[in-house]
């Protein structure tokens, strides 16, 4: 038995890890691409741009945030999404809601300052249905500054907090909820994984309906 969950363990990392590779291999020849298109007779400038673009990442419990990082979040917030919470004491209630046990995927950049230039909050939730336990990652909110977009870095955060929560648990059914607020991250976000619903290719299953 516990060979078979060695083995089954494996086969999720492995499947996980070709699909980052693919992902990555689509993205590079996608900004190559459009490298030669945008500039090809000055190599080194884009490079320096696109080295001045990149991002690291960084998880966090919502509750161990400091100051700074929740200040600079909320203005990020604030500023690109409906007014959903009046001040950031609002804001701050709600990130911090003892049963939620919300994490927090920070995006900085590479300056010598770190600045934060986007976040994804996420929300672990299980329950049990007809005798069956599953888990749900819920992405409640996602956010890049524009310059930003077009990365592989927020795909390989989510990928790697996944991997995370499977292997906490890898015999319990993992599904991810990604809230999109536009029909773009709709489209991205399902590019990126093989079986998503709502899809036009198929009708929704009970289980992911209800």
């Amino acid at each position: 038995m516990f060979i078979i969950m060695i083995v089954y363990v494996l086969c999720i990392v492995v499947v996980l890890f070709v699909s980052l590779v693919i992902t990555l291999v689509i993205w590079k020849r996608v900004r190559r691409r459009k490298q030669t298109n945008d500039g090809a007779d000055s190599p080194t400038i884009n490079r320096s741009i696109e080295q001045s673009k990149c991002l690291t990442f960084q998880q966090y419990d919502c509750k161990d945030l400091d100051e700074n990082s929740i200040d600079a979040i909320w203005e990020l917030f604030r500023d690109n999404f409906v007014e959903e919470y009046d001040d950031i004491d609002h804001f701050v209630k709600y990130l911090c809601e003892p049963d939620k046990n919300r994490k927090i995927l920070i995006f900085y950049d590479i300056t010598p300052e770190r600045n934060i230039q986007g976040f994804t909050l996420l929300r672990l939730v299980e329950r049990v249905i007809n005798g069956t336990k599953y888990r749900f990652i819920i992405n409640e909110y996602f956010f890049l500054t524009t310059p930003f977009r077009g990365q592989s870095t927020p795909l390989k955060s989510l990928l790697w907090f996944c991997i995370q929560i499977k292997l906490s648990d890898p015999w319990t059914p993992l599904y991810y909820f990604f809230v999109t607020y536009s029909f773009k991250s709709y489209l991205s976000f399902s590019r990126s994984v093989g079986d998503f619903h709502p899809s036009r290719n198929q009708p929704t299953p009970l289980l992911e309906a209800s």
